[in-house]
């Protein structure tokens, strides 16, 4: 399906993060990185399909990255600050209502004391989300790294198995040179017997 209205700072490419299946089934949450918001979908069993039903945001969850279906059928979603080294933690609950659509209820589910024990939200990584801090790190590790050829030699000096291919080759190396050195010993103790020969028939 195509995505005109997605709020998103993430390439148009970009990986999911998370999936949960509600218990009915056939609704599904996704969260795709970058995306400010998370996506429902349903799965329809007969066609084998997934079609979009609903675009859900949180006004004080930003940046969804794990999203789960409690027992009851509420929908929990973790986000926070997409820094490299983020602390903050932001926590909202949705449940279905009556025409079928999920809406917010962080308020009623969770009260201030208990969500303020699961949250952790730091003042200097939240000014730095809102200034524009650092996207799209939680799944670096989904992504096959780049390198350029100096750091690619690098690694490979690190290798074992690579220290062992130089060990060998430098003593095939030496061994070369051994059998090279011997080869032209010989060759010279032939031609110095050969002239001492030859002195010694011309002395008698």
């Amino acid at each position: 399906f195509g995505e005109p209205q997605r709020r998103s700072k993430a390439p148009s490419c970009a990986p999911v993060l998370s999936l949960a299946v509600a218990p009915d089934g056939c609704t599904v949450a996704v969260v795709v990185e970058g995306d400010d918001e998370l996506q429902l979908l349903n799965l329809n069993w007969a066609t084998r399909s997934l079609e979009l039903q609903q675009r859900l945001r949180w006004p004080d969850v930003r940046y969804p990255c794990q999203a789960v279906f409690g027992p009851t059928g509420n929908l929990w979603v973790v986000g926070g600050v997409p820094l490299p080294t983020a602390q903050s933690a932001h926590v909202g609950v949705a449940q279905r209502g009556p025409d079928g659509k999920f809406v917010v209820c962080t308020e009623e589910v969770l009260p201030a004391a208990v969500r303020s024990l699961l949250e952790a939200r730091v003042e200097e990584e939240e000014t730095k989300m809102a200034e524009g801090g650092e996207l799209f790190v939680y799944s670096k590790r989904l992504r096959k790294p780049t390198y350029d050829d100096a750091e690619v030699q690098q690694f490979k000096r690190k290798r074992n198995d690579y220290r062992e291919r130089q060990r060998l080759a430098a003593l095939r190396l030496r061994q070369d040179e051994q059998a090279k050195q011997q080869q032209a010993d010989k060759q010279e103790q032939q031609q110095n017997g050969g002239a001492g020969e030859a002195e010694a028939e011309a002395a008698a």
